[in-house]
Order: C-alpha cells, then structure tokens, then sequence
C-alpha cells in the first residue's frame, strides 16, 4: 500500500524539487507514489483512471492560463471526485487571486512557489494526506454500514437454512475481501447431524486450491469444536466466529482468512454474525 501522489506542472525543476523533497516521506508506514504529469489534460485523465490517488498538486498556468482550475473543476465536478485532496502551487498569484480560488474550488492548500519552501511543501503534503486518509476511512464506514443494511434485508428474506448459509458466505466473502471465506453449521439435534459447509474464494484462486485450503480449515475445526467455541478469533492465520443459534441445539463458525482485519471490519463481521445467528433461529431445520 502506498499514497498516490500526482504532481501536475510543466516546469522540469519543479517536478525533481517535488521528487527531492518528497522522496523519503512515509506516513502511516507507508510510502509515497508519485506521478508527474505537465498538463492540466494528463492530470485530468489519470484520476479518471485512478480515482483512488490521494493528493494532487496543482500548478495553475500550463497549457492555457487557467489549465490547472480547469482541471480542478472537471476531478471535483465531472468525475465527483470530493475524497483526493488537492494543493494549488503558481509561480504567478495574480492568476489565481488566493481568496478567490479557496472560496471557489473546493481545495486544501494555496501555495506561492515564490514562497515554499522544502519544510512547508512536507508539512503541507502531510497534513493533506491525513486529510485524505480520515475521509477514506469515513467513506469506508459509509459504505460497509450500507451493504451491511442491504446484506441484512437479503439474509431475512431466505426461508430456509441452506439459502440463509449460502447468502451468508457471500456477504461475509465480500464484506472481508478475503481469500477464502468458510460457514459451518450443524444441527445436533438430528441422530445422524450432517453438517452444512460453504466456502467462497476469488475469482483468482482455482477450485483445486480452494477446495485444498477450505478442506484443512475444517479438519483444524472438526478436531476440536467446543473449544473453538468458546475461543474463537484468531485462527489459521484468520478470524473465527461462533455462530450460537438460541434456542436448538444448532451451533456453527464463521472463518474468514483474513490476518489483519480493521476494527471497522471487526465490527461489522461480528454484527452480521450476530444477525445471522438471529435469521437462522427463525427457519425450520433442513
């Protein structure tokens, strides 16, 4: 994982003074990527193609007098990009009057080039990057709390434990964007239990290892159920879940293979059990 960081100027010095300056910046341990571009047009094609680049500095006189604010409007308005963060550098501030602009175009920083210097461009790339990175969490949570709704809505709609497991699998798959995604489920209650077993993996992976790596996660977990019952988190290098059904003698897990999930994540697995495990006491045994 890196920053993407877009340096738009047709000015060669500018571009390996911006090299120079920012070549050794991390934050939050990671690294930044940085693409030059020296028009207003170039720029505006690659967040086209690259809506997740977090920073843009912006120089406004290339190609047309205004090419720089051009191709502001056109990421803030035509592509509706309103996450990556936005610095505007000139050599000529009578072009872009500084109150103007920030009043006009939704940007983060005004920067003379006749003023910056190598600690102000650092500081002002980093606090724009912590921008970025507070708004990329915040959308993050607005979509997971989305699809978390309509992931809800589906799960009670099924009328019977299979489909319910089925749909299950896929929402949690996606919800963790994991390598491979496993629901177990069993009812006790029944003399000859057969339990029910669903795993998703990308579209990367082939069946023969999909099939290799969900067969090892269930033998780890049939060896010793009960007590992945009561201990379940991490686990083979992922994440466990019960999956405690009230009122049956039905019990299950949820594994997902993902090593470093984000609290968000958590958050969102252990809701979504939690609601699973509510739909399945609602359907009769299969």
């Amino acid at each position: 994982m890196s920053y993407r960081v877009v340096i738009v100027d047709d000015e060669p010095d500018v571009h390996a003074l911006t090299r120079l300056s920012l070549k050794n910046m991390r934050l939050n341990d990671q690294p930044l990527e940085l693409v030059f571009h020296d028009s207003g047009t170039e720029a505006v094609a690659d967040l086209a193609e690259h809506p997740e680049t977090a920073l843009v500095l912006m120089d406004v006189v290339m190609e047309s007098d205004s090419a720089g604010l051009e191709a502001i409007r056109s990421i803030r308005e035509t592509q509706e990009n309103e996450i990556v963060r936005i610095l505007l550098r000139t050599g000529q501030p009578g072009s872009a009057p500084e109150k103007q602009v920030i009043e006009t175009y939704d940007i983060d920083g005004y920067l003379s080039k006749a003023d910056l210097t190598q600690s102000r461009l650092f500081s002002s790339v980093r606090t724009a990057l912590k921008a970025y990175t507070e708004l990329r969490l915040l959308q993050e949570h607005r979509d997971h709390l989305a699809y978390l709704n309509m992931a809800l809505l589906s799960l009670y709609s099924t009328d019977n434990i299979p489909a319910c497991l089925e749909e299950l699998t896929q929402m949690v798959s996606a919800l963790a964007g994991s390598e491979l995604t496993l629901v177990y489920f069993c009812d006790m209650s029944k003399a000859e239990a057969i339990p029910h077993i669903y795993f998703h993996g990308p579209e990367s992976m082939d069946d023969d290892t999909l099939h290799q790596q969900a067969s090892e996660i269930m033998d780890q977990i049939q060896a010793d159920p009960e007590r992945l019952l009561k201990e379940a988190d991490r686990f083979a290098a992922g994440w466990l879940s019960p999956l405690q059904v009230p009122n049956t003698q039905s019990y299950g897990m949820i594994y997902v293979h993902i090593q470093n999930p984000s609290e968000l994540q958590q958050v969102i697995l252990e809701m979504l059990t939690s609601h699973a495990c509510n739909a399945l006491s609602r359907l009769p045994a299969h």
